[in-house]
């Protein structure tokens, strides 16, 4: 049996072959494997960057009153800003209330018995309703008349500071891009009430690619004080 070399064209293809291989093993892991983690973080960025612009925390802090004055006077709770602007009072609506000297001072409507929802916020987030000229120079004895709830933190979003992310003169499409770092990836972001009616959207053309996407809850307020459900959907590609 004749044996012969192998020759250098021989060896420049099987070279070759080696290389296109290890190249397309190499595109394969990119392609299936490492993109879907880069987009996870990329999704785990944009929910992020949404809520460092459009989700605040505030205090919540129940107040329970028993008295037949027109006006109810009260000592400023210590979790409440003195700024009237930064607070919201709810009882089945917005009521009328004013701060004055560290005092709390809220006009009774209707019953004497009263469960009142106070909400506090880091900057004005609501319009404040304020009671109409009436005496309230009678103080409410803590106790008897009044008690306070302990207070707790949550968190939600400003209606106000979504509608934001998408005007061109603040924080728009291009802007949020560069200020996440998401220059080389587009994206989508849509908020949905919970009956399903789109309230914000925005996003730009989506090609034929892989596209990763997360949905998460959350709570919205109006500067009415109307506080509602809805649902984030965020895409990356």
């Amino acid at each position: 049996m004749n044996k012969r070399g192998i020759s250098n064209v021989e060896m420049i293809i099987a070279a070759t072959i080696f290389i296109f291989s290890i190249v397309l093993v190499v595109y394969y892991i990119n392609l299936v494997g490492l993109r879907p983690q880069t987009q996870n973080v990329f999704l785990d960025t944009l929910e992020k960057g949404i809520r460092e612009r459009a989700e605040i925390s505030y205090n919540i802090i129940y107040l329970s009153v028993s008295s037949s004055q027109e006006c109810y006077n009260i000592q400023l709770h210590s979790d409440m800003s003195n700024k009237e602007n930064f607070s919201f009072i709810n009882e089945n609506g917005a009521v009328n209330f004013n701060i004055s000297g560290g005092r709390l001072l809220i006009e009774r409507i209707n019953s004497n018995e009263h469960e009142y929802t106070i909400f506090s916020f880091p900057f004005n987030v609501t319009r404040t309703t304020r009671i109409r000229d009436i005496n309230c120079s009678t103080e409410l004895v803590k106790g008897q008349e009044y008690n306070y709830s302990i207070p707790y933190q949550d968190k939600i979003f400003v209606y106000d500071k979504i509608q934001e992310l998408n005007q061109s003169y603040y924080f728009h499409y291009y802007t949020l891009k560069n200020e996440m770092g998401l220059n080389n990836t587009d994206f989508a972001i849509t908020v949905f009430s919970n009956n399903n009616i789109t309230l914000f959207n925005m996003t730009r053309f989506k090609p034929q690619v892989q596209i990763s996407a997360k949905e998460f809850p959350i709570k919205i307020i109006k500067d009415s004080g109307e506080i509602s459900e809805a649902v984030v959907n965020i895409q990356v590609w």
